[in-house]
């Protein structure tokens, strides 16, 4: 199957800064990413970037700016990624890990050292610079 064929997954991810710290979660399979999801019928960007991070987190998030595009192929689908830069609500609120295995509010010196998926690596320097 050549990339032509492929199915192109829409997902939105939130970068949220706090404290001069990212917040990174790890998926059960090892790897790190910024948290977020695919986006469903009939939903924006930016209403699945707050959803998700409510269902996967338990955080409820503002979006401040549209932070980029990151658009990726995998062997079996296309990732089609918006990312927005966050921030919590009520800073005072606790993550809750609904889906992954561990986070890391991460300084800018700890990212390169994470085991990133794929399709997140070319982040890692524009992730730096937030912070």
């Amino acid at each position: 199957m050549d990339a032509l064929d492929l199915k192109t997954i829409k997902v939105a991810a939130a970068a949220i800064v706090h404290q001069g710290r990212l917040l990174i979660t790890q998926r059960k399979n090892g790897f790190w990413e910024l948290p977020g999801g695919k986006v469903e019928a009939g939903e924006t960007f930016e209403q699945c970037c707050i959803r998700e991070i409510k269902e996967e987190l338990d955080l409820d998030i503002k979006i401040n700016s549209y932070f980029g595009d990151l658009n990726y192929t995998y062997p079996d689908f296309k990732l089609e990624m918006k990312i927005y830069t966050c921030s919590l609500i009520d800073p005072n609120e606790k993550v809750i890990l609904n889906v992954h295995q561990n986070k890391l509010w991460a300084q800018s010196d700890d990212l390169p050292g994470v085991n990133w998926l794929p399709a997140d690596l070319e982040l890692i320097p524009k992730l730096q610079a937030l912070l």
